[in-house]
């Protein structure tokens, strides 16, 4: 009995993954549901994805970070943990991807505030050295840093009436910012404004 033209043996499903892998981070979720069509039996195929995981071609934390540091800049944390998870990632991977934006919840300036109204830099009484860390997708931006980029990319004025704000606030939560960032972004905006 002869296999269905689709099926593809295990060296062959193995370059596929590779070919997959090399254009860009797949979670093993999205890699299995890739490959699925054209492995014969799950067996084949969960074989292959042991072989990628244990060689470390694949990793669903490299395609956590990947993922964080590609859509925070555009996307609340809120929206990244729901991406995450729909790609079927851990939640402790997850949970560890986006540690640096809740690291840098702490510190950041206000991009609002008018630069007269920022508080001046302490002058470094020595220099001290700091590792850099291998993955900060947004230095030095807080939750409602990003948020507010986001806000004057997409609105040119603070809102008018309680339509525009509802509107605005509803454009923020659709980016998956929280409900008290959405509305400090756009109460700031509306005193500046």
């Amino acid at each position: 009995m002869t296999e269905p033209k689709n099926v593809l043996s295990v060296d062959t499903l193995r370059q596929r993954a590779m070919a997959l892998l090399g254009r860009r981070e797949y979670s093993l979720a999205e890699l299995r549901q890739k490959l699925r069509p054209f492995a014969s039996d799950g067996k084949r195929l969960e074989a292959v994805l042991a072989d990628l995981v244990a060689r470390d071609w694949q990793s669903d934390a490299r395609f956590a970070e990947s993922w964080v540091r590609s859509h925070a800049p555009r996307q609340g944390v809120l929206r990244l943990q729901q991406d995450l998870r729909q790609r079927g990632v851990s939640a402790e991977v997850i949970a560890a991807a986006l540690a640096p934006l809740a690291a840098s919840l702490e510190g950041a300036e206000d991009p609002v505030a008018p630069a007269h109204a920022r508080p001046a830099p302490l002058p470094a009484a020595r220099s001290v050295e700091v590792p850099v860390p291998l993955f900060a997708p947004v230095p030095n931006q807080s939750e409602a840093a990003r948020a507010t980029a986001v806000w004057q990319k997409k609105f040119t004025a603070a809102p008018a009436t309680p339509q525009e704000r509802s509107k605005q606030f509803r454009f923020l939560m659709s980016r998956g910012f929280s409900a008290s960032v959405s509305n400090e972004v756009i109460t700031k905006a509306s005193k500046i404004g």
